[in-house]
């Protein structure tokens, strides 16, 4: 509570109280006393004066009080707080709640949750709030999702959406979460605007080294006409020495296989704090737990362990793998998940550029018999062969990947067709020979970094290959789908001799074009495919040139290798690893799965055969919410589609009108560096906090109390002037009393020596007759009046 005056300075009035006291002073008459025995039958008359006496000092106290009011009220009084509240409206607020939802909010160990303290601290808070004030509520987790978007004075709304609000999972980003409130709060109308943040007080989600980060939230604050408070509350008591346990995200050799094809599962297992342990760690497929893959790892403290598995899926549909390990009091990273899509043997054009009447000598022979090997009933892959010079735009239909085969060049119908292939999802190996065109190449197949081509081609120095055969870097061999071949793991794919190779020149950061103009003009069917994604080098010479780059073009995948398929230059066709490094090399291209293991936030879309109406795909969140499909995909690929998958976990696509069928599985992940319980120090909550960015709270109560001065000031000068006119009524009833009191004695001590005087003879100035000069009568004494 808080007083003060608007015009201190009419507080100088306050020395006009002295007034009634002088004006009383001076009309206060002086009295000589003259013994009188016979006044001792006058005693009634000195208790009626004595109460006159206390009636005028009451009439002074009044005067004064009169006097004092005025000079207060003109100076403007107000308050602020306290029982000042009841003269003034509340100030009305919005306020946003911001929920951090990430899965560390989950952390059990007391029994309860951050999260749950966090829909509680809100309902608490609600109950604080007044008539008018708005909400919004928040839910931060990988994707910022709004609960409410509009400011609502509804708060039932408000307790039903806490009530809804899914379990943590994934990790989160505040400050993103933070800038989402001020926009929202932008929408509201009332003076006073703040944004709540609920978290646990982990340091990973705040980002506080992130300065360009805060600096766009400072930005965006200061842009608002009413700038809002932030307040920080931190839910979770310190968790310094707290002992957790996590697995890494899946990483698959494969997303996309055959039957009985061995997908290699790899992830490793982390240990914060505690002391060194074994650990139980297995692998479920479909929720299923194989008692075959289980093995017990080592974790020191604050250490890792790596884990890997290997398991063949039976037969065609998606599969969910899961690797999980003990429980502890964070489940949220006890479990880590990847679908892998087991697909009918993979459609593969072969492109042959140098066609033979003996097929053996053909550019395609070693690679056709690798891929469908002659007697296999059930082959991984089905490949057809076309010559180069009879490549049809329907041969490309159904087909998922083609392979071109030391093809010289390709007609430009040929190449915007391939183009449209790859960008529409489909897969390209280019394995150049001693047929290419480096000007093809180099040209509209490269197109300034833009085209098919993940990289340039070149001749290597004439020196080196003077210096002979090179084989290849196993331990180079970084791609998942490599890793089968590295050293120590592979048989006999690192000793392919290679006599003759193409230089492969990928494009550095510094050669791409600033202008996209300055790349050859796409043509208008392929343009909207035309986005390309980093190079990535699969595999090395020894002598470190590239010998496998791939890249993302458009929804595809293209890669090109330094040597061809075939006997021509590399020994490569009689190595063992050669028909399993052929399946991988066309495996990791396959895109039919596209969108099966995500990021959160990104779409999910599944293959909608031509047989299965839109209507009846829906897809199955991982809080149990069943969500419509909408249309995706292209004409030739058409899909059912998720927009965003919000949350982390498993979803499942499914079909309404057949529940009896399984799910599609579709795995979305989260950054797993929320399982780093480590708390904001003092220097990064000072980051944080600085320049008035935010404060950090706890209770209610206590934010309660920080807004207590948001209270408006409280004017009474308008109950002193009430005060005053009652001081005058009541002033004007005194007088009166005063008055007619006095006028009654007079009479009554005239009576009084009237009748003294009949019954006495005595003569003038003589006790017993009125003296010359008024003598007063009172208490056996006379006094007389004297001038002064």
């Amino acid at each position: 509570m808080s007083f003060g005056f608007v015009q201190q300075m009419m507080l100088l009035g306050l020395a006009a109280v002295a007034l009634p006291v002088i004006a009383h002073l001076l009309s206060k008459r002086k009295f000589d006393v003259i013994f009188w025995g016979a006044m001792q039958f006058l005693e009634l008359g000195r208790r009626t004066r004595r109460r006159i006496r206390l009636e005028e000092l009451l009439l002074l106290l009044l005067r004064i009080g009169v006097i004092a009011a005025l000079v207060f009220a003109f100076a403007r009084p107000w308050g602020k707080g306290g029982p000042f509240r009841a003269l003034s409206q509340s100030v009305r607020r919005d306020v946003a709640f911001v929920i951090d939802s990430s899965y560390s909010m989950g952390w059990a160990a007391d029994g309860s949750t951050p999260h749950a303290a966090a829909r509680q601290w809100v309902h608490q808070a609600l109950q604080h709030l007044e008539p008018g004030d708005t909400v919004t509520l928040i839910d931060a987790r990988d994707s910022v999702q709004t609960l409410i978007d509009q400011p609502t004075t509804d708060l039932r709304l408000v307790r039903e959406a806490l009530d809804r609000l899914a379990s943590p999972s994934g990790s989160s980003q505040l400050a993103p979460a933070a800038s989402r409130a001020v926009q929202l709060l932008s929408r509201g109308a009332n003076p006073i605007r703040e944004v709540m943040i609920l978290t646990d007080g982990q340091a990973f989600p705040w980002s506080a080294g992130d300065a360009a980060l805060w600096a766009r939230f400072d930005d965006l604050v200061s842009q608002q006409t009413l700038k809002p408070r932030v307040w920080a509350i931190n839910l979770s008591a310190a968790r310094e020495d707290s002992v957790n346990r996590s697995i890494d995200r899946l990483e698959l050799s494969r997303p996309t296989t055959v039957a009985e094809f061995p997908v290699r599962i790899r992830t490793t297992v982390r240990q914060s704090g505690g002391a060194s342990e074994r650990v139980a760690v297995w692998l479920s497929v479909n929720g299923q737990r194989l008692n075959d893959q289980t093995t017990v790892v080592t974790l020191p403290a604050g250490g890792e362990a790596p884990v890997e598995f290997e398991h063949r899926f039976p037969a065609v549909g998606s599969y969910l793998a899961t690797v999980s390990i003990e429980p502890d009091a964070l489940p949220g990273d006890n479990d880590a998940h990847a679908v892998v899509v087991v697909a009918p043997p993979a459609p593969v054009l072969l492109v042959d550029g140098r066609p033979r009447l003996d097929a053996s000598r053909g550019a395609a022979y070693f690679a056709r018999a690798a891929l469908t090997a002659a007697g296999n009933a059930a082959p991984w892959i089905r490949a057809k062969t076309v010559a180069a010079s009879d490549l049809q735009a329907s041969d490309l239909d159904d087909k998922d990947v083609v392979v071109l085969l030391d093809v010289a060049d390709l007609p430009e119908d040929r190449l915007r067709e391939l183009t449209n292939f790859v960008g529409q999802g489909g897969g390209l190996i280019i394995a150049p020979g001693p047929s290419a065109a480096p000007n093809f190449y180099n040209g509209a197949f490269w197109n300034a970094g833009q085209g098919l081509l993940p990289a340039r081609l070149e001749s290597p120095p004439a020196e080196e290959l003077a210096a002979g055969p090179v084989v290849l870097d196993a331990d180079s061999f970084d791609a998942p789908w490599m890793a089968r071949f590295r050293a120590g793991v592979g048989v006999d794919l690192a000793g392919t001799r290679i006599s003759r190779w193409w230089k492969l020149l990928p494009m550095e950061e510094s050669e791409k074009p600033a202008d996209p103009g300055d790349a050859q003009p796409v043509p208008p069917a392929t343009a909207k495919h035309s986005a390309v994604g980093e190079a990535v080098v699969a595999g090395r010479l020894k002598t470190g040139a590239p010998w496998i780059v791939t890249r993302r073009f458009g929804a595809g995948q293209t890669g090109v290798i330094a040597t061809p398929l075939d006997a021509e230059w590399s020994t490569l066709p009689s190595r063992t690893d050669f028909v399993p490094f052929l399946h991988e090399f066309v495996f990791s291209l396959l895109s039919r799965d596209s969108g099966r293991n995500v990021d959160a936030g990104m779409p999910l879309e599944l293959p909608l055969p031509e047989h299965v109406p839109l209507a009846s795909v829906a897809f199955r969140t991982p809080d149990g919410r069943e969500l419509a499909a909408q249309r995706g995909g292209n004409e030739r690929r058409p899909t059912a589609r998720l927009d965003a998958a919000l949350i982390p976990g498993v979803y499942q696509a499914i079909r309404k009108s057949r529940p009896q069928d399984p799910p599609e599985y579709f795995a979305v992940e989260f950054d797993r560096r929320e399982a780093d319980l480590t708390p904001l120090d003092e220097a990064s909550l000072a980051q944080l906090t600085g320049a008035e960015r935010m404060s950090s709270i706890r209770g209610v109560d206590e934010w309660s109390a920080a807004v207590a001065g948001d209270a408006p000031r409280s004017e009474i000068w308008w109950l002193l002037l009430l005060a005053v006119l009652g001081l005058l009524v009541f002033e004007v009833v005194m007088t009166r009393r005063l008055i007619k009191g006095g006028h009654e004695l007079t009479e009554s001590e005239d009576a009084a020596g009237e009748a003294f005087g009949q019954s006495s003879d005595a003569a003038p100035g003589t006790p017993g007759r009125r003296s010359p000069r008024g003598v007063a009568v009172g208490g056996g004494n006379a006094h007389t009046p004297t001038d002064g």
